[in-house]
């Protein structure tokens, strides 16, 4: 992708041409992003087309916050479940039309994928919470995927995150996990995970 920036001074104009892993191009098209110009929406809505296809993950991830916004086609989301970037897919996993249309396969897909991070000296190497976001974030939201049930979500959780205490511990306070994967969180080891499973059942109980 060539990426250029025009100034016009004077009826002038003076062009940049940019790298798409320039810093300034990712901080311009987050601006963009916001901007509530109705002059730029249908520009904007090209440009996000073109960037969802990026070789950038900085980039893809910034164009993914539009998939709510009617900007891509199911084909295009579909293609995006098998990116390898943790940018992308914890952004990609939390939008509407991600669970209207993910199947339990592609879910389990990505539980076992070995997630890549854009390398960015500026930022170091990401904590677990971040490299592990989108499998939190699939169990936090459990019951909001339509092909999925919340107990099939659950049990995968179970079976592919058992060593990510972060990814389990969202299970543990999430609203929709079962009874019988609380159960067994409320034994385990790490006491943060254990103690939610426990206030957990005893909401259930309560009723």
């Amino acid at each position: 992708m060539n990426i250029k920036m025009i100034f016009n001074y004077e009826g002038r104009d003076i062009e940049f041409s940019l790298a798409d892993d320039d810093d300034t191009v990712v901080n311009s098209v987050y601006s963009v992003m916001y901007s509530e110009d109705e002059a730029n929406i249908e520009p904007k809505k090209e440009l996000f087309t073109v960037l969802i296809k990026s070789k950038n993950p900085k980039l893809r991830a910034l164009a993914v916050e539009k998939i709510d916004e009617d900007f891509y086609d199911d084909d295009t989301i579909t293609k995006l479940m098998s990116d390898v970037y943790m940018e992308v897919l914890n952004v990609l996993v939390t939008t509407n039309r991600f669970k209207e249309i993910v199947t339990i396969d592609t879910l389990r897909e990505i539980m076992t994928r070995e997630v890549l991070h854009a390398q960015d000296e500026s930022w170091g190497e990401p904590e677990e919470y971040q490299l592990y976001d989108s499998r939190a974030n699939i169990a936090s939201y459990c019951q909001s995927f339509d092909l999925v049930s919340s107990d099939q979500i659950a049990q995968l959780v179970m079976k592919h995150c058992s060593n990510q205490d972060f990814v389990l511990l969202e299970l543990a306070r999430g609203m929709c996990t079962h009874r019988e994967s609380l159960e067994i969180l409320a034994q385990h080891n790490n006491s943060e995970i254990s103690e939610a499973a426990r206030e957990r059942l005893a909401e259930i109980d309560d009723g």
